[in-house]
Formats: C-alpha cells, sequence, structure tokens
C-alpha cells in the first residue's frame, strides 16, 4: 500500500488531495496547524501531526516526510511572498534531508509547481492566477532546479 504525506490538508485544494489518497485506499500522513479544521472524514483515518510549519525545523519536517512514498504540499500561498519562499526552501530541504535510501516522490502545489521543463522531466500544471499573481517566485523555480 502506498503511504502519502499532505501538508496543508485543511485548505481547499488539500482537503481534496487527503480524500483522493484515502479514496485510493492508501495510507494517509498529515501535517496541519489545527486538527478542528480538518475535514472529520479525513481526520478520522489518517495519522495527523499537529505544526505550524512556518515554526518547524527542516529537520523535523523531513522526519515527517521520511518513509513515505511521496509528498503532496499544498501549503501557503503564493501571494504571501517572501514567507511562501521560505515555506518552499524548507520543504525541497526537507525532502532533500529523509533519511530514505528512496526520497519521496515530491508534489509540490500551492502555486509552487514550476512551468513546463520536460527537459529536466518536471512538470507544472496550470494555476488560475491568485491576487493578481500566476507564476510562482522565480526564488521557489530556482531552489527546486538546484
Amino acid at each position: 500500500m502506498a503511504s502519502i504525506a499532505v501538508l496543508g490538508a485543511t485548505g481547499n485544494l488539500g482537503s481534496h488531495v487527503a480524500r483522493q489518497v484515502l479514496e485510493r485506499g492508501w495510507a494517509l500522513s498529515v501535517a496541519v496547524r489545527s486538527r478542528s479544521r480538518l475535514p472529520a472524514d479525513v481526520a478520522d483515518r489518517a495519522r495527523v501531526s499537529t505544526c505550524d510549519l512556518h515554526a518547524m525545523p527542516a529537520e523535523e519536517l523531513a522526519g515527517f516526510v521520511d518513509g513515505h512514498d511521496a509528498l503532496v504540499c499544498c501549503a501557503g500561498v503564493v501571494t504571501e511572498g517572501e514567507a511562501f519562499v521560505t515555506l518552499f526552501d524548507k520543504v525541497v530541504t526537507a525532502v532533500e534531508a529523509t533519511r530514505a535510501s528512496s526520497p519521496p516522490v515530491a508534489w509540490l502545489m500551492a502555486g509552487a509547481a514550476p512551468p513546463s521543463r520536460a527537459a529536466r522531466g518536471r512538470r507544472g500544471v496550470g494555476r488560475p492566477k491568485v491576487g493578481g499573481t500566476k507564476r510562482p517566485p522565480p526564488a521557489n523555480i530556482e531552489r527546486q532546479q538546484r
């Protein structure tokens, strides 16, 4: 059975992703700031860790991510500017720091996905404008490429 970690499962996108994971019968772990905002059908069936991703050290986040087949990051909002860039960097750093011999496949969503880059094996998705911003900050694209 696949094991999936989801960040931002209390948000609109993250709650849909969490439900899809459960519908497929996969094991789900979520990291949320407030368990009370997590949909009850998700909370009852997931391993729930309560934390503030902005305050959590990257090493601790790596411990949460480690051992999963995939990480889906739906946390953060592209219009948050530098806070979003910092969060994105922390998530990528955590994935890089996992102890597993094979790090999880990481899906970086919430405006963080890069535009299509077929030559590098990455794929982006079309995103609607959020507050006049469509593309992720260039720093996020550069960080992912590194």
